[in-house]
Protein backbone atom coordinates (compact mmCIF):
# COMPACT_ATOMS: atom_id res chain seq x y z
CA UNK A 1 0.00 0.00 0.00
CA UNK A 2 1.34 3.38 -1.18
CA UNK A 3 1.66 5.82 1.80
CA UNK A 4 -0.07 9.38 1.84
CA UNK A 5 1.07 12.55 3.27
CA UNK A 6 0.97 16.29 3.46
CA UNK A 7 3.60 17.52 1.22
CA UNK A 8 4.39 20.47 -1.65
CA UNK A 9 5.91 19.62 -4.72
CA UNK A 10 8.18 22.72 -6.90
CA UNK A 11 9.76 22.86 -9.78
CA UNK A 12 12.30 25.03 -11.35
CA UNK A 13 13.54 24.85 -15.23
CA UNK A 14 17.26 25.91 -14.94
CA UNK A 15 18.18 29.51 -15.94
CA UNK A 16 18.50 29.99 -19.50
CA UNK A 17 21.57 28.73 -21.36
CA UNK A 18 24.31 31.11 -23.28
CA UNK A 19 23.80 29.81 -26.32
CA UNK A 20 20.59 28.51 -27.76
CA UNK A 21 21.65 27.45 -31.45
CA UNK A 22 23.01 24.08 -29.52
CA UNK A 23 20.69 21.56 -28.87
CA UNK A 24 20.74 19.39 -26.14
CA UNK A 25 24.48 20.37 -24.98
CA UNK A 26 24.83 19.65 -21.62
CA UNK A 27 27.95 21.56 -21.29
CA UNK A 28 26.51 25.21 -22.19
CA UNK A 29 26.48 27.56 -19.02
CA UNK A 30 23.23 29.71 -18.08
CA UNK A 31 23.58 33.42 -18.96
CA UNK A 32 25.96 35.34 -17.10
CA UNK A 33 22.67 37.87 -15.72
CA UNK A 34 20.70 34.66 -14.31
CA UNK A 35 20.97 35.73 -11.09
CA UNK A 36 18.16 38.03 -12.24
CA UNK A 37 15.63 35.57 -13.11
CA UNK A 38 16.06 33.34 -10.25
CA UNK A 39 15.16 35.91 -7.53
CA UNK A 40 11.91 34.94 -6.84
CA UNK A 41 12.94 31.72 -6.45
CA UNK A 42 15.80 31.99 -3.90
CA UNK A 43 13.46 34.49 -2.00
CA UNK A 44 11.10 31.58 -1.66
CA UNK A 45 14.23 28.97 -0.67
CA UNK A 46 14.98 31.41 1.94
CA UNK A 47 11.18 31.99 3.86
CA UNK A 48 10.83 28.33 3.49
CA UNK A 49 12.42 25.41 5.48
CA UNK A 50 12.13 22.80 2.25
CA UNK A 51 14.57 20.51 0.90
CA UNK A 52 16.31 21.30 -2.85
CA UNK A 53 16.84 18.25 -5.34
CA UNK A 54 18.86 19.24 -7.97
CA UNK A 55 20.11 17.34 -11.57
CA UNK A 56 23.60 16.96 -12.25
CA UNK A 57 23.98 18.79 -15.84
CA UNK A 58 26.22 22.12 -14.84
CA UNK A 59 23.46 24.24 -15.94
CA UNK A 60 21.07 23.27 -13.56
CA UNK A 61 24.10 22.89 -10.93
CA UNK A 62 25.15 26.65 -11.55
CA UNK A 63 20.78 27.82 -11.23
CA UNK A 64 21.13 26.29 -8.23
CA UNK A 65 24.04 27.41 -6.65
CA UNK A 66 22.32 31.08 -7.59
CA UNK A 67 19.39 29.82 -5.66
CA UNK A 68 21.19 28.28 -2.52
CA UNK A 69 23.90 26.23 -1.13
CA UNK A 70 21.89 23.65 0.58
CA UNK A 71 20.89 21.08 -1.67
CA UNK A 72 21.42 17.70 -3.21
CA UNK A 73 22.18 16.18 -6.55
CA UNK A 74 19.68 13.79 -8.04
CA UNK A 75 20.55 11.47 -11.27
CA UNK A 76 16.73 10.97 -12.08
CA UNK A 77 16.00 14.72 -12.00
CA UNK A 78 18.66 15.11 -15.26
CA UNK A 79 18.22 16.16 -18.87
CA UNK A 80 16.81 13.86 -21.32
CA UNK A 81 19.46 12.12 -23.03
CA UNK A 82 19.28 12.59 -27.01
CA UNK A 83 22.13 9.93 -27.83
CA UNK A 84 23.67 10.58 -31.14
CA UNK A 85 21.32 14.18 -31.79
CA UNK A 86 22.78 15.25 -28.50
CA UNK A 87 24.64 18.39 -29.77
CA UNK A 88 22.79 18.94 -32.98
CA UNK A 89 20.99 21.96 -34.35
CA UNK A 90 17.50 22.54 -33.15
CA UNK A 91 15.37 22.04 -36.20
CA UNK A 92 16.77 18.61 -36.78
CA UNK A 93 16.19 17.60 -32.77
CA UNK A 94 12.90 19.59 -32.01
CA UNK A 95 11.05 16.49 -34.25
CA UNK A 96 12.07 13.70 -32.05
CA UNK A 97 11.33 15.92 -28.87
CA UNK A 98 7.74 16.11 -29.86
CA UNK A 99 7.40 11.50 -30.03
CA UNK A 100 6.69 10.34 -26.46
CA UNK A 101 8.15 6.79 -27.22
CA UNK A 102 10.88 7.42 -29.80
CA UNK A 103 14.63 6.65 -28.20
CA UNK A 104 17.01 8.05 -30.29
CA UNK A 105 20.10 5.20 -30.36
CA UNK A 106 22.07 5.70 -27.36
CA UNK A 107 19.68 7.67 -25.70
CA UNK A 108 16.16 8.44 -24.28
CA UNK A 109 12.80 8.07 -24.85
CA UNK A 110 10.04 10.71 -22.88
CA UNK A 111 8.85 7.53 -20.99
CA UNK A 112 12.26 7.14 -19.77
CA UNK A 113 12.29 10.19 -18.25
CA UNK A 114 9.11 10.01 -16.90
CA UNK A 115 9.83 6.25 -15.11
CA UNK A 116 12.96 7.70 -13.37
CA UNK A 117 11.30 10.73 -12.65
CA UNK A 118 8.33 9.04 -11.37
CA UNK A 119 10.62 7.29 -9.32
CA UNK A 120 12.43 10.02 -7.70
CA UNK A 121 8.82 11.56 -6.99
CA UNK A 122 7.98 8.18 -5.38
CA UNK A 123 11.12 8.71 -2.59
CA UNK A 124 10.23 11.68 -1.69
CA UNK A 125 9.24 11.85 2.10
CA UNK A 126 8.28 15.39 2.60
CA UNK A 127 8.18 19.09 0.16
CA UNK A 128 10.36 19.79 -2.07
CA UNK A 129 12.19 21.94 -5.17
CA UNK A 130 13.54 20.97 -8.21
CA UNK A 131 15.87 22.50 -10.16
CA UNK A 132 15.92 20.29 -13.21
CA UNK A 133 15.04 20.16 -17.18
CA UNK A 134 12.42 20.59 -19.89
CA UNK A 135 12.02 17.16 -20.15
CA UNK A 136 11.71 16.86 -16.62
CA UNK A 137 9.04 19.36 -16.29
CA UNK A 138 7.46 18.20 -19.24
CA UNK A 139 6.66 14.86 -17.42
CA UNK A 140 5.49 16.01 -14.63
CA UNK A 141 2.98 18.18 -16.91
CA UNK A 142 2.03 14.86 -18.25
CA UNK A 143 1.56 12.58 -15.21
CA UNK A 144 -0.52 16.09 -13.95
CA UNK A 145 -2.35 15.72 -17.19
CA UNK A 146 -1.77 19.52 -18.34
CA UNK A 147 -0.22 20.51 -21.51
CA UNK A 148 3.55 19.82 -21.62
CA UNK A 149 3.86 22.93 -23.82
CA UNK A 150 1.49 25.39 -22.00
CA UNK A 151 2.93 24.17 -18.62
CA UNK A 152 6.69 25.35 -19.95
CA UNK A 153 5.17 28.14 -21.57
CA UNK A 154 3.76 29.68 -18.42
CA UNK A 155 6.25 29.13 -16.24
CA UNK A 156 9.92 30.15 -18.21
CA UNK A 157 13.92 29.53 -16.86
CA UNK A 158 14.26 30.50 -13.75
CA UNK A 159 10.71 31.00 -12.21
CA UNK A 160 9.17 28.83 -9.71
CA UNK A 161 6.09 25.89 -10.49
CA UNK A 162 3.95 24.91 -8.34
CA UNK A 163 3.29 21.44 -9.38
CA UNK A 164 1.73 20.40 -6.54
CA UNK A 165 -1.14 22.84 -7.32
CA UNK A 166 -1.06 22.01 -11.00
CA UNK A 167 -2.12 18.47 -10.27
CA UNK A 168 -4.42 18.81 -7.20
CA UNK A 169 -6.75 21.14 -9.68
CA UNK A 170 -6.76 18.09 -12.00
CA UNK A 171 -7.82 15.45 -10.34
CA UNK A 172 -7.63 13.24 -7.32
CA UNK A 173 -6.55 10.02 -8.92
CA UNK A 174 -3.79 12.31 -10.38
CA UNK A 175 -2.88 13.43 -6.79
CA UNK A 176 -2.69 10.36 -5.62
CA UNK A 177 -0.11 8.81 -8.55
CA UNK A 178 2.28 11.33 -7.28
CA UNK A 179 1.25 11.01 -3.82
CA UNK A 180 0.99 14.75 -3.55
CA UNK A 181 -2.41 15.93 -1.25
CA UNK A 182 -3.11 19.56 -1.13
CA UNK A 183 -1.55 21.49 2.31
Amino acid sequence: MKKHFNKKLFAIRHAPPENTEVYCDDDVPIKEDAADLVEEARDFVQKHAIKVFVSPQPRAQQTARLITDKYETDTRLGAKNYGVLKGGSKPKNVLLKRKFFDRPEGGESYLDVLNRTRAFLNSLTASAILITHDSTIKTLATICEVDPDFFLATFPYGKLIDVSAACSSTNERVANILHIMEV
